[in-house]
């Protein structure tokens, strides 16, 4: 590693978010770094990949540089470091989500509700929800 910054507020139109640490590695490419007060369970959870995924496209716009990993630090398995690929087509997804986010928005039009109630405990728009 040849640098490192700690808690870097990170924006750019339709995402923001503070990453724990932001790596140069040795190799000059970036890595986000996010530290999790859990146990390692033998695999990476959709939802932690999905933030390392958006702290990629965070770092990418705001270093111009390109993000190909992440890490993941497991607090309560002795800081157990996980390495998670960061692959091309993920980075393109979380940005086609940002637009069509921002498109939500600009038009106030929400989407329907899930006919999975289980779903409404985690959504962002429960509060608001048209059900």
């Amino acid at each position: 590693m040849k640098n490192k910054w700690i808690d870097q507020y990170l924006g750019v139109e339709g995402l923001r978010g503070k990453i724990d640490e932001v790596l140069e590695l040795g190799d000059n490419s970036f890595a986000p770094l996010d530290y999790k007060f859990a146990y390692w369970k033998d695999r990476v959870y959709d939802t932690y990949k999905q933030q390392l995924y958006c702290y990629a496209v965070l770092i990418e716009e705001n270093f111009q540089v390109e993000v190909k990993k992440g890490f993941l630090v497991y607090t309560r398995s002795k800081h157990k470091l996980i390495e998670v690929p960061i692959p091309l087509a993920a980075k393109a997804e979380i940005k086609e989500s940002m637009e069509k986010m921002l498109v939500i928005i600009e038009q106030n039009k929400f989407p329907k509700a899930t006919t999975f109630k289980k779903r409404c405990v985690n959504c962002t728009y429960r509060n608001i929800c048209i059900k």
